[in-house]
This record gives structure tokens, sequence and C-alpha cells, in this order.
């Protein structure tokens, strides 16, 4: 919005329908676009976070590193697939049964969250697993008898 403030225009009066075409400055200019720009911005997050986290829970984990490297080159490869698919039907959505694209993306992260808290409650589930075998080992060492 500062962009078209500066830009000294007032591109909000004269929008274009939507499914029209827009202008950039149209576009950067409207309510929708920045919606959807924060969407983004906050979905893409916890995605690239995991990624880039692999190579250090492999090391954690005790892997060598050609398998740390093989794990993050077979994650990226399968994640660049992965959002080729995603466009590809996300298009196909659009064109054949129009179905608009905002639904694709919400589809897109109702299935991220699922496997968000598929994976949390996994960790939680392996934590209390560790925990129950660590737990008398701790309290012989803090209380001796």
């Amino acid at each position: 919005m500062l962009l078209c403030f500066l830009a000294g225009k007032n591109y909000a009066k004269k929008k274009p329908d939507r499914g029209e075409e827009h202008t950039v400055m149209e576009a950067i200019c409207s309510l929708d676009f920045w919606l959807l720009f924060m969407v983004m911005v906050c979905s893409l997050g916890s995605g690239t976070t995991a990624m880039d986290n692999m190579g250090q829970i492999g090391l954690s984990l005790g892997y060598t590193q050609v398998q740390i490297n093989t794990l993050v080159a077979l994650l990226n490869i399968w994640n660049c697939f992965g959002r080729f698919g995603g466009g590809f039907i996300s298009e196909l959505l659009l064109h054949s049964k129009d179905i608009p694209r905002p639904f694709s993306l919400a589809l897109s992260l109702v299935s991220e969250s699922f496997d968000m808290f598929v994976c949390v409650c996994i960790h939680v589930c392996f934590f209390t697993y560790q925990f129950q075998k660590m737990e008398p080992p701790s309290f012989e060492m803090i209380n001796p008898p």
C-alpha cells in the first residue's frame, strides 16, 4: 500500500473485477494480493524450516555425512516435484472444474497442517517412550538406595 501511495496514483478506485487481468501496480494495491501474500509468507515458513533442519537432525541421529547428504538431496528433489505437482493440480482444478487457486492453496495448507500434527504426535509418543526408559536410572542417580 505504501508503494501505491508513493506512486501518487489512486489504484484502489479503478480496480478491475475479479478474474480480469491486472497490471502489476493494480495487483500490488489490492487487498487480495496482500492477503494471499501474507498467507504464503506464513505457510511457507514451516516447510522451509523443516527442510533446513534435516541435515542437523540427521547429524544428531548419528548418520554418516553421505547419508545426510543423500537425505537432504532426496528431500529437495521430492520437494521440487511436489511443487510442480501442486501447481499442475491447481491449474487442472482451475481450468476443468473452475475451482479458484486460493481454494487449492487452502487445501494444501490443510494437508500440511495435518502432516505437522501427525509429526508432533509421533515425536510426543517417542519422547514419552524415551522418558520411560530414562526415568528409573535418573532417579537412582539422584536418590541412591
